[in-house]
């Protein structure tokens, strides 16, 4: 039979079991109630998430529709800013051909005004340079009238001293000595090589000329002359000649004669006029 003891035990042990079990018991409601709590609270915060999901999803819809508004809006402005923009680029394209139509005749213009400037400028650049160039020839000209004004008149002193120095060796008396050809003055301002050098013109120019002699007319100097020259003369000079030159001295005598004996007609034809 069991003693009292052992129900004692046994009962304790039930008891702490029952215990241990009611403890695990009650920790399991209290899981469950915490469970359920947090169940409750989690209901309560989705059907608060879900209202403001609800409110959000309203608010997201008016905002679509607004939107969808704006954009038909926009649709709209850009459908009527195409247009604009197409009107507007007609315009340009329209301007702008005008535009280069207005260039092409402004550079017309200009390049015709340009021509005609830079012709206008040619011809006053033309007009200079001929007036230079008329200026330069005048100056030119003037140089070249002063040096040959210069040149004759270098010339006629030139030509003034030989006849005056000339015509003091032709007044002079003969040389002494021998005569030859070369050293008899003949009455010309060159001294000749040859007969040809004895001509009336010559004989006329060294006679009247108006560089010696201005106390004695023409007809005194032409009467000197045929004096000086006549054949007689000669005669008294011959035996002084040269022999190789008598004859050539002789010609020239009779030449000199000759040309003297014309010049005196001469002036009486003239006297008698």
């Amino acid at each position: 039979m069991t003693s009292l003891r052992e129900l004692i035990e046994e009962g304790a042990a039930e008891l702490e079991a029952a215990l241990k079990r009611m403890s695990s018991i009650e920790l399991e409601h209290q899981e469950l109630q915490s469970q359920l709590d947090k169940a409750t609270m989690q209901g309560s915060k989705d059907a608060d998430e879900i209202a403001d999901l609800k409110a959000e999803l309203g608010h997201a819809q008016e905002s679509i529709a607004a939107l969808t508004d704006v954009a038909a809006r926009r649709e709209i402005m850009l459908n009527t800013l195409e247009r604009t923009a197409s009107e507007s680029l007609e315009r340009a394209n329209l301007a702008m051909s005008k535009l280069n139509a207005l260039e092409d005749y402004v550079e017309r213009w200009l390049g015709e005004d340009i021509r005609k400037k830079q012709d206008a400028e040619a011809a006053v650049r033309k007009k200079r340079e001929e007036k230079e160039m008329r200026k330069r020839a005048q100056e030119a000209a003037r140089l070249e009238r002063e040096r040959t004004e210069k040149e004759e008149q270098r010339t006629r002193a030139e030509w003034e001293m030989s006849m005056l120095d000339r015509w003091g060796q032709y007044q002079e008396p003969d040389c002494q000595g021998e005569l030859t050809f070369e050293n008899i003055v003949w009455p010309v301002l060159i001294p000749p090589a040859d007969l040809s050098g004895i001509t009336e013109d010559a004989i006329e120019c060294f006679l009247f000329s108006e560089i010696h002699s201005m106390n004695r007319k023409r007809h005194q100097r032409l009467n000197d002359a045929i004096k000086r020259w006549n054949p007689t003369r000669y005669a008294a000079l011959e035996a002084r000649v040269k022999p190789c030159d008598r004859n050539i001295v002789e010609q020239a005598f009779h030449a000199i004669t000759m040309h003297l004996g014309a010049l005196r007609d001469m002036r009486a034809q003239s006297a008698d006029v």
